[in-house]
């Protein structure tokens, strides 16, 4: 997700930076020991620095982790900084915003994403609104899904794979697969979705999603075969190893793994071997 908000411009950040045009994207690391990368830093044209983490479940940690990478933003800049959780999740939204300790007040903006409507991130003329969409709040996933997917059909084909790949990652936020197989069998008579690798692999999400369906173990199922679908979409068939992992792995992480699986330029950046 982190690679799709730098590659498309959405009203979301915009609205972040507040309208305060973007110099660049910063690519922040935390000192090896701790092996966590920044989801996104970005620094403003007026100077300040903008710090976006991207989170799919309620860790009751996020105040603290929030304040170590404040502090970890300050040391190396010397800039002001703003921050933002963006929270991607399924469950209610449950974290504090907050850390307050007997000589220490911090805060920094917590925001879930369903605030956003979903009908008006389909209507703008930004493709990256309309992906996002998928995560905004709805009474009508189908027709959210159908916007998107008459959308990518515009596209020209060497864009619509890659277009198509962000749409399938977020959609699996949502569990949205079987929609997209559904809606992507109506539109068959324009367009072959087939011929996509990553539609291809997606089907099979779909069918795990639908035989399990309203089964806690059938949702755990789905992230999982959605990762996977995403993942030997980037690297081709995945080590043993790796698929042990993904097995043993709980929904939580599966989907914190799902959402930063299109940042990493290699698997051991997001799943580590040992």
């Amino acid at each position: 997700m982190k690679e799709f908000l730098q590659q498309y411009p959405t009203s979301l950040l915009l609205k972040l930076t507040g309208g305060v045009p973007v110099v660049e994207f910063l690519n922040v690391e935390l000192p090896s020991v701790q092996e966590r990368r920044l989801d996104l830093v970005l620094l403003l044209a007026d100077g300040t620095l903008l710090h976006i983490e991207l989170q799919s479940s309620n860790d009751r940690d996020m105040a603290l982790r929030m304040l170590e990478y404040y502090l970890l933003l300050w040391r190396r800049y010397r800039r002001p900084v703003r921050q933002v959780v963006i929270y991607v999740g399924t469950p209610r939204l449950r974290m504090a915003n907050s850390l307050v300790l007997e000589s220490l007040r911090f805060s920094f903006t917590v925001q879930d994403i369903r605030e956003w409507r979903a009908e008006e991130l389909v209507a703008s003329s930004l493709f990256g609104d309309q992906v996002l969409a998928l995560l905004g709040g709805t009474s009508d996933p189908q027709g959210v899904v159908r916007g998107v997917l008459e959308r990518i059909a515009k596209m020209v084909p060497e864009r619509r794979e890659r277009a198509l790949r962000y749409m399938l990652i977020l959609a699996g936020l949502r569990k949205f697969g079987t929609i997209v197989e559904q809606e992507v069998e109506n539109m068959g008579v324009t367009i072959d979705w087939m011929q996509y690798p990553t539609f291809r692999q997606a089907k099979k999400v779909a069918k795990a999603e639908g035989k399990a369906e309203g089964k806690a173990e059938g949702e755990i199922r789905g992230v999982r075969d959605a990762l996977l679908v995403v993942l030997e979409n980037r690297f081709g068939p995945l080590p043993a190893w790796a698929r042990q992992k993904i097995e043993n792995a709980s929904k939580e992480a599966s989907m914190a793994w799902l959402v930063k699986a299109g940042d990493v330029a290699k698997l051991t950046e997001l799943i580590p071997r040992r």
